[in-house]
């Protein structure tokens, strides 16, 4: 069977608890080829309580950078009540 060209994310990462992040970045990185790619939206906010799970940006940045590299990212033109304003669609290639 052919490698999983992209994973979409929408609401996974957020749900999971913090201490669970490290190895969710792992897995997509385990799951996608060199090229590959992990695009959708990442909820950003600093409130303690969740879920949903706010992350910084700085911490998505560390989680991620070691095995993808930020192609492209935007604000979306419309969420879901609990996200607005404070998500990001994103773009991440799997490094070489």
């Amino acid at each position: 069977a052919a490698p999983v060209q992209a994973i979409y994310e929408r609401a996974f990462l957020c749900a999971l608890p913090r201490a669970r992040w490290p190895a969710w970045a792992a897995q997509m990185a385990a799951l996608l080829p060199p090229g590959g790619w992990l695009v959708g939206y990442f909820y950003f906010d600093h409130a303690l309580r969740g879920p949903p799970f706010g992350i910084a940006r700085e911490a998505l940045d560390a989680l991620l950078a070691p095995h993808f590299v930020l192609c492209d990212e935007a604000v979306p033109q419309a969420s879901i009540q609990v996200f607005e304003g404070k998500e990001r669609w994103m773009r991440w290639q799997r490094r070489a």
